[in-house]
């Protein structure tokens, strides 16, 4: 499902990701010179965000069916449909897609034979026009090696490093969150949570921990 919230104007972009995020950007609002586009980051650094900001992008006037599914989902989808007697069905479903959405690649790893489904929905999108954004955090080398493998066979197929938000991104992505969850902190906790945190969703944890903290101590 996608989330209405999740837009590009809450990812959180250091200047390392600025130029991947112009990329992605420009393939959300109908350029095609590089698709599929396969986002590489690591666990917590914003990639479902980004997912969902592209979706939210692309859904505006589309003609065809956006679809963001998290690989296990995809995957489960996929079992579903083959005990249904439902998998030409499923292929052709996905084919249709005019956006589609992979998030969490990684957990394909041991599942070669869905990943197989997913080259063929992806070949199928981006022969009809379509945008195929694809996402994955830290995997085996193997599997890294069948990745590369099938995306070399689309000659336009572009692959994105998109990097953890550094402490400056960490806080002002806190300093938003707190206002909006009506946490009152001093800038220096804010600030301290983002130092505390290698990632955004672990900052924004102990920043729930510190106020809830800082509560039992007025309380008591």
């Amino acid at each position: 499902m996608i989330d209405p919230a999740r837009t590009f104007s809450t990812v959180y972009a250091s200047s390392a990701n600025s130029k991947a995020l112009r990329m992605i950007k420009r393939a959300a609002h109908g350029a095609r010179s590089n698709n599929p586009i396969l986002i590489r980051g690591p666990v917590g650094s914003g990639k479902t965000q980004l997912m969902h900001a592209i979706a939210n992008a692309t859904i505006l006037g589309a003609s065809r069916p956006v679809r963001v599914l998290t690989a296990a989902g995809f995957r489960d989808d996929f079992v579903d449909a083959i005990r249904g007697g439902l998998y030409h069905s499923y292929r052709q479903t996905l084919a249709a897609s005019g956006t589609l959405l992979v998030d969490a690649l990684e957990d394909l790893a041991q599942s070669p034979s869905t990943e197989e489904v997913l080259a063929a929905a992806t070949r199928a999108v981006v022969v009809a026009g379509g945008l195929v954004v694809l996402a994955v955090g830290p995997t085996s080398p193997d599997h890294d090696s069948r990745i590369q493998a099938w995306l070399a066979t689309f000659p336009r197929a572009t692959v994105l490093r998109w990097r953890a938000p550094n402490l400056e991104v960490r806080t002002t992505a806190l300093a938003r969150s707190a206002r909006a969850l009506a946490i009152t902190l001093p800038r220096r906790k804010i600030v301290e949570a983002a130092r505390g945190a290698r990632t955004i969703p672990e900052a924004t944890a102990l920043l729930h921990r510190m106020a809830l903290t800082a509560a039992q101590r007025r309380r008591a």
